[in-house]
């Protein structure tokens, strides 16, 4: 089993944060268009973090990061601008608490 980087844990998925983003970014471009672009820089800065592990279902690009920490960011970053549209999110798209980073 490979470890993210990010967190140290047991990678469990296999999808990449490239088609996590595409997920997220089709749902939030319906709810708040603005926030597509804080979605994709996110996306980006967290590329930053080099992957070795096993590819991707659905793309087979290397995953650099679980699916939990990717999604953990992107909650942070869209509940700085619109908390309740983070709330939102937490309900369809995390399936665990997400830390709270002060």
């Amino acid at each position: 089993m490979e470890i993210c980087p990010k967190c140290d844990s047991n990678m469990k998925n296999s999808v990449c944060i490239d088609c996590l983003k595409e997920e997220i970014v089709e749902w939030i471009g319906r709810e708040e268009k603005h926030l597509v672009e804080i979605v994709e820089d996110v996306t980006e800065d967290l590329k930053l973090y080099k992957g070795k592990h096993f590819g991707c279902v659905f793309c087979n690009k290397k995953i650099n990061l679980c699916e939990d920490c990717y999604k953990q960011e992107v909650y942070n970053t869209i509940r700085e601008a619109d908390s309740r549209l983070a709330e939102v999110f937490l309900s369809k798209f995390m399936k665990i608490t997400p830390m709270i980073m002060l």
